[in-house]
């Protein structure tokens, strides 16, 4: 893409800022004499433009328009012979242009029919917008077509005939600067590493949905996937690595004989795949796709999917049919897909294509007029300015119903504001109750008020939302940012916290679906990484005892359970801590891992059985979790408590007693009940099928462990 470049047309005057719609300020070099001020004025298209002059400061005029600013207009301003263009700079951020240059239309993009294809496009200050039409996705040059005005800021062009498969951009003219080549924002078909959009409209096969059997939030066990990183590695014995369809391969099998990606997420039992984020981004060439790697959290494009995941990225529809095909075979298998979408930022925000369209607009400012960098990463979406949220909606509304994908997950969702996700949590509502929406709810360090962010502070607000619980993650494993720190089962940790963790947080939310429970995510060290480092000097078996542990914690506790792939065996990035850009042998799956710690992945799999089988352990509401719970014994490095079933029980089940012995030796206990007690989970296995039974009240559980008994 062409760099903006700001036109200089005089020596006396560095700027003239559109303010607000009826203020412009000028700068000048020096302070204007009187003679020089009475001359000041403000041309259209070369006619005087009525207004009153003010010398603010030495060297600030200010200009006070008797009509509003009119838009899309060539305008100066200066003295006679020293004019400057007028640029729209403050005024892009206040009310009334958001007001006044809102545009409520579904038809922002391309809509392609055979006979003529529509092109509309939002550039309220452009004083010129072109198309430029391209044979080949290679193309320099093309043919240029004009744009027509219209309000609200919207700029419209036609082509007759059939044009699918022809290739597009936009040229952009705003007051002061060159015409500047760009994307389509709206694109939905893009070329190689998203340089251009393609015409055309894809008629997709087949919606499998209705396959999945009806599911309430608190029953999902989540588990999160990069598309790259599940099959990269040799012992995939995936033929398509690093691909949508090589993700979709069934029979796959590692070098010992054992299941691998589909095939194997399916026999694991979880309900719900998430994605990690598939939306076109910028760090990986799509034409080289295994030079380089990333997470793909630096996006350019809210409706364009990443070309490096697809057989063809050349192809405009590809890339768009293997995602779609791959969700569909998720939800044949009975998993429902959650997308990671990245809503926050853009990846260079000077370059990107909403930049150029009306600059200082589509992003967060402070009142100093510095940019806000709450993502840290150089940029914050200004989401509550009402096109950038229509944008968010629109791609949140393409997403959902081109790919049918049962959920998304808000990557630093506290930088969103809380009315843009209220507007999304309203339309999924409409559109299909089972519809998950999740998201980290940090407070980030952005130019916007804390009470009108979605932050988990805010939860009560967006009752239909879910959040990354960090203060569950923390009490297991130890503070995020200190590697000394060491949870529940090295250091002990606050038992009041441990039970409200336990039973969903209610101190947090307002219903447990609302906790999203995790104690490794691809950000940061691996459950095992960490335990590693804390446990250098005491070799392998602490480790693995704390990881499954922890494992089993989340997975048994009272709202939504997350799991990061392979965490399951104990996976290791080799101790980095962040591995966004680190090659495929550090986040790539090492399936021959699996076989070495497939005892773990076994009794994984049996807890998710248990936890599915036993509606006890996702009950819907705090009421209900107070009343069926029953707390025996609190304190530190153990926890003891029932689940009440009542004496009508369950598959004549009455109680199911959970212990979690974080301390290093055995644990015994009066259990009060006498009888038999079938016990399903201890430290070597876990299994829907009693693993043995024992008779009296006295139980012991193994060091580092955790134990389930049914009676």
């Amino acid at each position: 893409m062409k760099q903006t470049k700001t036109l200089t047309v005089n020596s006396l005057f560095t700027e003239a800022a559109l303010v607000s719609m009826r203020l412009v300020k000028l700068t000048s070099r020096r302070a204007l004499s009187d003679c020089e001020l009475k001359t000041v004025q403000i041309l259209v298209n070369g006619t005087l433009l009525p207004s009153k002059v003010q010398m603010h400061s030495s060297n600030e005029v200010l200009l006070y328009l008797e009509e509003p600013y009119p838009f899309g207009q060539v305008t100066l301003a200066g003295v006679p012979g020293q004019f400057c263009p007028v640029l729209p700079k403050e005024v892009v951020r206040t009310k009334e242009f958001d007001d006044l240059f809102y545009y409520s239309g579904s038809d922002l993009g391309v809509c392609y029919k055979q006979k003529q294809s529509t092109f509309v496009i939002w550039s309220p200050t452009a004083v010129k917008v072109e198309l430029i039409i391209y044979k080949q996705w290679f193309d320099e040059k093309g043919t240029i077509i004009s744009f027509d005005r219209e309000t609200s800021g919207v700029w419209r062009s036609h082509l007759d005939g059939d044009w699918q498969g022809f290739w597009y951009q936009y040229i952009v003219t705003n007051p002061g600067t060159d015409p500047v080549r760009i994307v389509d924002p709206y694109a939905a078909f893009l070329s190689i590493n998203g340089q251009k959009a393609m015409i055309g409209r894809l008629i997709l096969k087949g919606d499998d949905t209705h396959k999945l059997k009806p599911l309430k939030k608190e029953q999902s066990v989540i588990y999160e996937v990069h598309i790259r990183d599940f099959t990269s590695a040799a012992s995939s014995g995936v033929v398509q690595k690093g691909t949508f369809s090589g993700l979709l391969e069934r029979g796959t099998r590692n070098r010992q004989g054992l299941t691998t990606g589909l095939d194997y997420m399916k026999e694991l039992g979880i309900t719900h795949v998430q994605l990690m984020p598939v939306q076109e981004f910028s760090t990986v060439d799509e034409s080289n796709a295994l030079e380089t790697y990333n997470w793909g959290y630096d996006t350019t494009h809210f409706f364009g999917i990443e070309g490096s995941y697809s057989t063809n990225p050349y192809s405009g529809y590809k890339r768009v049919e293997e995602l779609h095909e791959l969700i569909k075979g998720f939800h044949n298998e009975g998993i429902r897909v959650i997308l990671d979408v990245v809503y926050n930022h853009q990846y260079i925000w000077e370059d990107s294509a909403i930049e150029q369209l009306v600059p200082g607009y589509f992003f967060r400012y402070k009142t100093n007029g510095n940019m806000s960098n709450g993502t840290g990463v150089g940029n914050d979406l200004a989401t509550e300015r009402s096109m950038v949220r229509k944008m968010i909606v629109d791609s949140v509304t393409y997403l959902l119903t081109t790919f049918n994908v049962d959920g998304l997950r808000f990557d630093l969702m506290g930088i969103i504001d809380l009315e843009t996700m209220k507007e999304i949590s309203d339309l999924t509502d409409k559109m299909n109750k089972d519809i998950l929406l999740l998201g980290e709810g940090w407070r980030m360090d952005t130019a916007y008020p804390d009470h009108q962010l979605a932050i988990t502070e805010q939860a009560n607000e967006l009752l239909h939302v879910s959040f990354f619980e960090d203060r569950f993650r923390d009490l297991l494993t130890g503070h995020l940012f200190s590697h000394q720190s060491g949870g529940f089962t090295l250091t002990g940790t606050d038992p009041s916290a441990m039970k409200d963790a336990i039973c969903g947080n209610p101190s947090r939310f307002n219903h447990p679906a609302q906790a999203i429970h995790y104690a490794e995510a691809h950000d940061n060290l691996t459950i095992w990484d960490k335990f590693s480092h804390q446990q250098a000097e005491s070799g392998t078996e602490g480790t693995e005892r704390r990881h499954i542990l922890v494992t089993s914690m989340i997975l048994l506790s009272q709202g939504i359970p997350f799991l990061h792939a392979g965490q399951e065996w104990c996976r290791t990035k080799l101790g980095v801590e962040n591995s966004y850009c680190t090659p495929d042998w550090i986040n790539g799956l090492d399936w021959d891992r699996r076989t070495a710690y497939d005892n773990y992945a076994q009794y994984v799999k049996g807890i998710i059985q248990i936890r599915k089988a036993y509606s006890i352990f996702s009950l819907p509401t705090y009421h209900e979790i107070h009343k069926r719970i029953n707390w025996l014994i609190c304190e530190s490095d153990f926890l003891l408590y029932e689940l009440n079933y009542g004496l009508s029980g369950h598959q004549g089940i009455q109680k199911i007693l959970i212990a979690h012995n974080g301390t290093e030796h055995n644990r015994s206990f009066f259990c009060k009940v006498q009888g038999i007690w079938q016990v399903c989970v201890d430290e070597k296995a876990a299994s829907l099928v009693p693993l043995y039974s024992l008779r009296g009240e006295e139980l012991t559980v193994s060091p580092l462990s955790t134990m389930v008994c049914l009676q």
